[in-house]
């Protein structure tokens, strides 16, 4: 686009022309030797031939920049109404092509509209002020572009605008009126089923529910009358099928009694079902209470250990075990002991730990039975630290099993408790290694080079307690 010098009501100065188009510059834009051009004319002429228009230097778009004071001076330039604007194919200067005058979608003045501004604000006339402006409708719809001055009048008849029907106050397109008729539900229309009364069609499904034409079943019809006649006759058919409709009645409550003696059958059976289980569940709740009365009541054995020169011992790396000791049972009498031993930790050659664990004597094996359960069993190592005394429980088991010696399960049987660091100790943490700092370590378990250990020892057969 280009702007006419003699659209202007200011003199234009030289130095706000196009030097390819010679009309004042639309986005005016200057090389690096200060020639000026309009944005779209150097544009398309740099298309052509990388040249500059002016001295025929090189020149490219990169090179180009904005000239803003004469954007400034140019949009602070008064017009009018009449202002043209043209659009160019080219350089009419240069390749002898001819420019096209085009009206912009506007006022041209002739109008009346007697605006007069500078250029910047005329855009914002046209947009939002200027009563000759062509703009479209608005309406969903409506394509038309009428003056801005005639806009209202144009919406007041417009075939899309909305109304209202006065009938049943649904809203719609005007051009929808005729087509809004034929479902309006405020519209009085014929009964269809040809009675002869007028009703509106909104309360149409009402009216054929008392309509005299419409096609009813009997009253008797779910006890198997298959009479089907209009609503004004059916009356009298009921009157004439009265024994009929008796019968079918009277074949009803029979079948009715059937089922409901079935029913009754039925839940007779399932109230049998409901009380055989419940007298199995009061079995079940008997043994249980069997099962866990002789296991509160089962005899524990309780033992003592003292290991002397513990540390002897330790240097030398002999581990301890008690004398043989028996746990009396419902199935034998089982021979155990309890044994402490010192072992490296995996992976080091520094740091070990101490073990406690209960063992079966094999020795004495004879006929007992295995697995056996330990229904309870606590092992407990005395500690004094700063003249008090404390007690490390190491473990506590009730499910753990020992198995029959030389079976799967290896040539012993025994159950390993928890390991006791050698230097650390926390009763707060199973898996306590000398990495950690523990409040206690192997030395505080010791009073005179002498350590103590208690058993609780308690066991079952495993095949009682399981229930």
């Amino acid at each position: 686009p280009a702007m006419d010098p003699e659209d202007f009501l200011d003199d234009i100065n030289a130095g706000l022309l196009c030097t390819i188009c010679h009309n004042v510059m639309v986005n005016p834009h200057t090389c690096r030797k200060g020639h000026q051009f309009c944005f779209g004319c150097i544009t398309s002429w740099l298309h052509r031939s990388k040249t500059c228009p002016s001295d025929r230097g090189d020149l490219d778009e990169d090179s180009l920049t904005k000239n803003l004071l004469a954007n400034d001076l140019i949009d602070g330039m008064r017009v009018d109404a009449r202002m043209q604007q043209r659009m160019w194919r080219g350089a009419a200067n240069v390749a002898g092509e001819s420019c096209i005058v085009i009206e912009i979608d506007g006022c041209d003045g002739q109008g009346g509209c007697e605006w007069r501004g500078i250029l910047s604000e005329r855009a914002r006339h046209l947009k939002d002020e200027c009563a000759f402006v062509e703009v479209h409708c608005g309406l969903a719809g409506c394509d038309l572009k009428v003056l801005r001055a005639q806009l209202a009048e144009h919406r007041a008849v417009c075939a899309h605008r909305e109304v209202a029907c006065e009938r049943c106050a649904d809203r719609f397109p005007a051009r929808e009126s005729s087509q809004h008729l034929l479902t309006c539900k405020g519209v009085e229309i014929d009964c269809p089923l040809e009675c002869g009364t007028k009703v509106l069609r909104g309360d149409l499904s009402r009216h054929e529910k008392e309509c005299g034409e419409l096609v009813v079943c009997c009253s008797f019809a779910e006890h198997g009358c298959q009479v089907r006649s209009k609503r004004k006759k059916i009356s009298g058919h009921e009157e004439e099928a009265t024994s009929s409709h008796a019968q079918l009645a009277a074949s009803a409550a029979k079948r009715l009694r059937v089922e409901c003696s079935e029913l009754a059958m039925a839940l007779a059976e399932k109230s049998k079902q409901v009380a055989e289980q419940a007298v199995r569940l009061l079995d079940l709740q008997t043994q249980l209470t069997i099962c866990q009365k002789e296991k509160s009541t089962q005899k524990a054995t309780k033992v003592k250990f003292k290991i002397e020169d513990f540390t002897k011992m330790l240097k030398a790396k002999k581990g301890f075990k008690s004398r043989t000791f028996h746990v009396e049972t419902k199935a034998g009498t089982y021979p155990m002991y309890l044994g402490v031993g010192f072992y490296r930790k995996p992976g080091s050659t520094q740091q070990g730990f101490v073990g406690l664990w209960l063992e079966h004597d094999a020795r004495e094996s004879g006929l007992l039975k295995f697995p056996i359960k330990l229904a309870g069993t606590r092992i407990e190592v005395e500690s004094v630290v700063g003249g008090r005394a404390y007690k490390r429980v190491s473990r506590r088991e009730e499910n753990d099993m020992i198995h029959e010696p030389g079976g799967d399960w290896g040539e012993t049987a025994s159950f390993v408790t928890d390991k006791i660091a050698g230097v650390t100790w926390s009763s707060r943490d199973k898996d306590a290694d000398l990495t950690k700092v523990c409040k206690r370590d192997v030395r505080d378990y010791l009073k005179d080079d002498t350590m103590l250990v208690t058993a609780t020892v308690r066991l079952a057969p495993a095949e009682e307690l399981w229930v």
